[in-house]
Order: C-alpha cells, then sequence, then structure tokens
C-alpha cells in the first residue's frame, strides 16, 4: 500500500474539484487499473476478519449455554472444567 500512497494522491488530486458522476467513475476506473498493475486486492484486508465476525456470536452463544445451564457447567472437556474461568485458556 505504501507504493501505491504516491499514485492514489495524484489520481485524488485530479480528480478533487470534479464531484460529477462521470468525473468520480473515471476516478474509480483509474483506481482499478492502478490496482491492477500492481496486482493489488483492496478487499484482501477484509478477509482477515470476515471469518472472526462470523464465528464469534456463535462462540458467545456456546459461551453462554455453558454458563447457564448448570448440567453443562458440571462437566469436563480436555483439560479444563466448563463451569469454571481458565485463565490458561484465556491467555
Amino acid at each position: 500500500m505504501k507504493e501505491l500512497k504516491p499514485e492514489i494522491d495524484e489520481i485524488q488530486s485530479k480528480y478533487k474539484d470534479k464531484k460529477d458522476k462521470e468525473s468520480q467513475m473515471s476516478m474509480q476506473q483509474e483506481m482499478m487499473q492502478l490496482y491492477q498493475k500492481h496486482n493489488f486486492n483492496p478487499l484482501a484486508s477484509f478477509t482477515g476478519c470476515l471469518p472472526l465476525l462470523i464465528k464469534m456470536p456463535i462462540l458467545i452463544a456456546f459461551y453462554y449455554a455453558i454458563r447457564r445451564t448448570p448440567e453443562i457447567a458440571a462437566h469436563h472437556f480436555l483439560w479444563f472444567d466448563l463451569g469454571q474461568t481458565d485463565m490458561l485458556l484465556t491467555i
């Protein structure tokens, strides 16, 4: 991204004062050409956190289900007690 920053700034300054639809479309096309030239995917940064955003509600639901159900909380899984907080798992 550091390599692209000067070129991106140049394109943005070129279209800074132009707010019509055609100018914005041409700016987007130039940006896409720049990304293709450098083999850069602007959406690649979102793929890192997307799986986490999908998994977190499920993991939180499991946590609350275990904490609120005495039958599940009384059991053990691997080396830790499901009803107690495990500092090793937190770390």
